[in-house]
């Protein structure tokens, strides 16, 4: 099919007749989409849950964006940990939210696996007194060594972590990092600080040991009997956030602040609810992912406070909010959401009650469609065909890209270079990530394949190989859309010149009509800087084609209409009105044309109904639309 699927989120309706009499009506009026591709089916699908914070997490392209976080883990002593954390915190989500239908049974086992090879990676940066850095050369970070531990903690239940590797970290953090005061000290901060988080903000002094302290009270039930003056460590620190709580500013740190407070049966909930807007979630000025963190942590001291009534408010102001459709952007506010959620259901669960009957009424249907929650089947999503997925034209915006810029150029090469290849092309991408002071870290390159095309295994494998090698990891993804996707994991893209990926793709089969396909570049940890541009072999940003023979064309596309060029007179006219399959008949002026690339546009004005549609009687402005190549023909 011509275009770029597109899903479209409509709404998100929060169902709680008990607040309205007992009873709720919603209206969702038919989306207007005024990009779809002329002739394209639009699917619209409904659905239902008991379980609020089930549908937190939006759906990707092809799957589930919970399924897109179970990845094989790769990279130094710091990527590494970021690519484990996908997979442990989806399983660890997964598990208490019994949500596994969402992405595939099958896909636990997957995930287990991963969890597995990222645990024996990372002992590879593991140093003799249980501390971890970058590299095994580089001094041992603070940060890091406590994020391992907290991570390992959680995958303790999953796999077979040796309590000796869990623990040395936490007697590192407390015989080298903790001051006489109690705050714990960074002495080398890690080079991909983007993984931190808003530990690193204002008010970083607490922040960091409320990290820390976290990372130990998360797994003090495996180490309090392995690790010496692990207690009196945690209650030093324990006591220089109480004190220091009532001078801080930064709501992030506030919230982390409570939530490592409140696991020590402290509730700080004035000084918490101060720095909140509405009570339903915790502004970050500058972040909307450090908003989610600090939102997240101030819902699981909440939860701990036994404050349920008032939890269900920061988790309806969670679940509107999306990010990219790749669930939440930065690894800290993945790990601190998902666990947020993971326990306020727990917790939310055991002490409410449901009895919901939703009916669902469609326009055309004779009988409404009925669902029924009640508190063993509440988080069964029910869904019914009527997120509005399409095809959408392929158009660049100026706002598609965001701290990046990137050219892509696709070139045909004189000589096929591979067996059984019908041509042979170049595809040249150059990535310059905008900013005055850094280089993007950790990045994604995701290049869309042409129907048809195959990349070419020789280059990509040069990509990722040798000393200088730039591309540190490539994968390709069948479910990211119907043609499959090629995905470069890249350490960085530099801000002072432009990088360069460049490999051949050949072409193994003739499409009639070939769509355009999208190549994304966007950083891992910050998906809102990102950009988004669109190739094609014959015409820029995806335009369709002509196929010509000499100096005879016709449209690639099946449907075009072809002008009568014989001679036709009025008889001819009326006789073929007239017959089965011809809808309408108008006498029309066009009043308003846009062109595109690849679809024309046009407004016309009714003058005389020869024929009436169905669906028509006024005169009134219509529009009509046709493939840019048609009307050459």
């Amino acid at each position: 099919a011509e275009g770029v699927q597109t899903k479209k989120d409509i709404m998100t309706v929060a169902l709680n007749p008990s607040e309205l009499g007992g009873f709720q009506s919603h209206r969702i009026d038919a989306v207007k989409l005024s990009s779809k591709v002329p002739g394209s089916p639009a699917h619209t699908y409904i659905s239902v849950t008991g379980d609020l914070p089930s549908q937190t997490i939006p759906a990707a392209i092809g799957g589930s964006a919970l399924g897109s976080l179970i990845a094989q883990p790769t990279g130094d002593g710091e990527v590494n940990m970021i690519t484990m954390t996908g997979p442990v915190i989806a399983t660890h989500y997964l598990d208490r939210t019994l949500h596994w239908d969402q992405v595939g049974i099958d896909r636990r086992t997957q995930a287990i696996k991963f969890i597995t090879i990222g645990y024996t990676q990372q002992l590879a940066y593991r140093k003799t007194d249980g501390s971890y850095s970058i590299w095994r050369d580089r001094s041992s970070s603070t940060w890091l060594t406590a994020y391992v531990a907290k991570i390992f903690g959680m995958a303790y239940q999953l796999i077979t972590i040796e309590e000796d590797v869990l623990c040395s970290a936490l007697k590192w953090l407390v015989l080298n990092t903790q001051q006489p005061e109690g705050i714990f000290k960074e002495n080398s901060p890690v080079l991909h600080g983007e993984i931190m988080g808003g530990v690193r903000g204002r008010d970083s002094d607490a922040s960091l040991t409320a990290y820390v302290l976290i990372a130990m009270q998360e797994s003090r039930h495996i180490c309090e009997e392995r690790v010496e003056n692990l207690s009196d460590s945690m209650r030093k620190a324990s006591r220089f956030l109480s004190r220091r709580m009532h001078s801080l500013t930064n709501p992030y740190a506030v919230a982390l602040t409570a939530y490592a407070l409140a696991n020590e049966g402290q509730h700080q909930l004035d000084t918490l609810f101060h720095f909140s807007y509405g009570e339903t979630h915790w502004p970050v000025p500058g972040s909307h992912l450090s908003t989610l963190e600090a939102t997240a942590y101030a819902l699981m001291a909440l939860v701990k406070a036994k404050e349920i009534a008032q939890a269900g408010l920061v988790v309806k102001w969670l679940t509107k909010q999306k990010f990219h459709n790749r669930g939440y952007g930065s690894t800290q506010a993945m790990v601190t959401v998902l666990q947020a959620l993971a326990l306020h259901r727990m917790e939310a669960h055991s002490v409410r009650d449901i009895d919901l009957q939703v009916s669902l009424h469609v326009a055309g249907r004779s009988k409404p469609v009925k669902w029924s929650f009640v508190r063993d089947s509440d988080y069964v999503t029910r869904t019914e065909r009527v997120v509005t997925v399409y095809n959408a034209l392929p158009e660049e915006r100026r706002e598609d890209c965001k701290n990046f810029e990137l050219t892509v150029k696709l070139e045909k090469e004189p000589k096929v270079t591979s067996q059984n290849a019908l041509e042979t092309y170049r595809l040249s991408i150059e990535m310059r990530y905008l900013s005055p002071e850094r280089d993007a870290t950790m990045s994604i390159l995701d290049i869309t394949m042409l129907t048809g095309f195959i990349a070419d295994k020789k280059d990509l494998n040069r990509l990722t190989s040798g000393k200088d090698r730039y591309v540190q990891k490539i994968e390709t993804d069948k479910q990211l859309s119907e043609k499959g996707s090629i995905v470069f994991y890249l350490d960085k893209v530099s801000h002072k010149q432009s990088d360069r990926v460049v490999f051949r793709m050949h072409k193994t089969n003739r499409v009639g009509l070939l769509q355009p396909a999208a190549v994304t570049v966007y950083e891992y940890n910050s998906l809102e800087n990102r950009c988004v541009k669109f190739y094609h072999p014959e015409k820029e940003g995806g335009a369709l084609n002509r196929i010509c023979h000499e100096d005879v064309c016709r449209c690639a596309e099946e449907d075009c209409s072809y002008q009568k060029k014989q001679q036709v007179t009025d008889l001819d006219r009326e006789i073929a009105a007239c017959e089965a399959g011809m809808d309408y008949v108008y006498k029309a002026t066009v009043v308003h044309a846009n062109l595109s690339h690849s679809i024309d546009r046009f407004t016309i004005l009714v003058e005389d109904i020869i024929k009436e549609a169905t669906s028509s009687g006024e005169m009134c402005p219509l529009l009509y639309s046709k493939a840019v190549d048609c009307g050459a023909v």
